[in-house]
């Protein structure tokens, strides 16, 4: 029996990987933590947000998953290279295939990086992408907003009028949701800015990378029937529920409500 695939995230954000996993890998087992109760982290510093991390990595390690996708921006950008050097566990990221991405997109050399709090304080985008002229946008608004369900929303409209009108008059060609959560937003902030510039969402290079590991690892489950998919929260399970149906053309059933403790700092 195929050990199931672990993807936790502060929310709902990293359903939109999770989505791409399964449209790639469809016989995959999932088990998927939202930490909803802590949600949002990118007002939190860096040691919180290495905690939870931690928190969230082991808990799905108990659960004999085979990888860990860390599908939350924040916790990439401020506790990556902690939790590899923790964990012998596979971590996958959503860091690391944006920063190959956006090269390969961009023709003007001018790119916007939309993303929580934390994880422009945490610099590095800037200084991985120094050769670009980049443009940092901290959107504070969007995870609390998407976290309600609000998809669509005036005051989700306002924040993006908000975050977006100082890219009006550069020259930006290439805007990174550096955030899981964005994408599920993606229409209305396409409609703010320019036709010709282009949304970057790294989840499906993150499958594309899940794909091609578990095959050379021989790891891959290649059941012809969906796979069986776990979900866990922090938080409010039905609220969870509500939102992740919306996303899904399939209901999700009830989440599992878990507390997450503190964990000790091992190799683990």
């Amino acid at each position: 029996m195929s050990s199931p695939i672990g993807i936790f995230d502060s929310g709902v954000g990293g359903l939109s990987v999770f989505k791409e996993i399964i449209r790639i890998m469809p016989g995959e087992d999932i088990v998927y933590l939202g930490d909803t109760a802590r949600s949002p982290y990118g007002n939190k510093n860096k040691e919180t947000i290495l905690q939870y991390s931690l928190e969230n990595i082991s808990f799905l390690q108990r659960l004999g998953v085979k990888l860990v996708v860390i599908a939350c921006h924040t916790s990439c950008t401020n506790a990556l290279q902690e939790l590899q050097k923790i964990f012998s566990l596979p971590l996958f990221n959503v860091l690391y295939p944006s920063l190959q991405k956006l090269p390969q997109v961009t023709k003007t050399n001018h790119i916007a990086i939309l993303a929580t709090l934390s994880t422009i304080a945490s610099g590095v985008y800037q200084n991985r992408l120094s050769q670009f002229a980049l443009y940092p946008i901290a959107c504070s608004r969007f995870v609390p907003l998407i976290e309600e369900g609000f998809f669509t929303h005036p005051l989700l409209e306002k924040a993006a009028d908000e975050y977006l009108e100082p890219l009006q008059k550069t020259q930006i060609d290439t805007v990174l949701l550096a955030c899981t959560h964005y994408p599920f937003i993606s229409k209305i902030l396409q409609k703010k800015l320019p036709n010709q510039v282009k949304l970057v969402d790294p989840a499906y290079d993150v499958a594309k990378e899940i794909y091609t590991f578990l095959r050379q690892e021989g790891k891959c489950s290649f059941k012809a029937t969906q796979g069986n998919y776990r979900f866990y929260v922090t938080g409010e399970p039905e609220k969870f529920k509500k939102i992740a149906d919306r996303i899904f053309d399939f209901s999700i059933g009830t989440p599992q409500r878990v507390s997450l403790g503190k964990t000790i700092s091992q190799k683990i």
